[in-house]
């Protein structure tokens, strides 16, 4: 074989190996979007959750009992959120009695 004839086939190795590369970089692309429209989703959810919350409290700001079980409910929430946080990414770390909100 010629020169030649071995540089295009060199040539037409390493383009064969770019659209390769290019494919899986797109398939790549694809899924951390989908990730970060998914993390979107559940931040904009805990903010929602959390904002609804701090009303509830508000309201309840005179009635110690039921700020007591908003307390309990926002203890549990955040136990929520953090196991599914930690499924995806490490160990859970839940609120323990010293870490509980209080209401004094």
């Amino acid at each position: 074989m010629t020169t030649t004839l071995l540089l295009l086939r060199d040539v037409s190795k390493q383009l064969l190996a770019l659209t390769d590369e290019v494919k899986q970089m797109s398939l790549d692309l694809t899924a951390l979007t989908a990730a970060v429209n998914q993390e979107v989703t559940v931040e904009k959810s805990a903010v929602v959750l959390i904002q609804a919350l701090a009303a509830e409290v508000a309201n309840n700001a005179g009635d110690p009992a039921a700020v007591q079980a908003l307390a309990a409910q926002i203890t549990a929430s955040a136990n929520a959120l953090a196991m599914a946080v930690a499924s995806s990414n490490g160990a859970p770390v839940p609120l323990g009695p010293s870490n509980t909100v209080s209401n004094t």
